[in-house]
């Protein structure tokens, strides 16, 4: 768990420093509801991620427009 907490904290820092966009599931936090394992989603941890990205798409499809 320390090793994937380090891990998405570097990813988080790496996208901020470069200026693209990041979806932070962090939150998820390994919760057994979520993940088979250390890194596959559950069914709903699929439905889950999906509620986490879904702003992020929708922001940057307005940004096409």
């Amino acid at each position: 768990r320390e090793a994937i907490d380090q891990y998405n904290a570097t990813l988080v820092a790496t996208c901020a420093d470069l200026g693209v966009p990041c979806v932070d599931l962090s939150p998820l936090h390994g919760s057994e509801a979520y993940f088979y394992d250390d890194c596959h989603f559950t069914e709903a941890g699929a439905r889950a991620v999906a509620e986490f990205v879904r702003p992020a798409v929708e922001q940057a499809l307005g940004e096409i427009k």
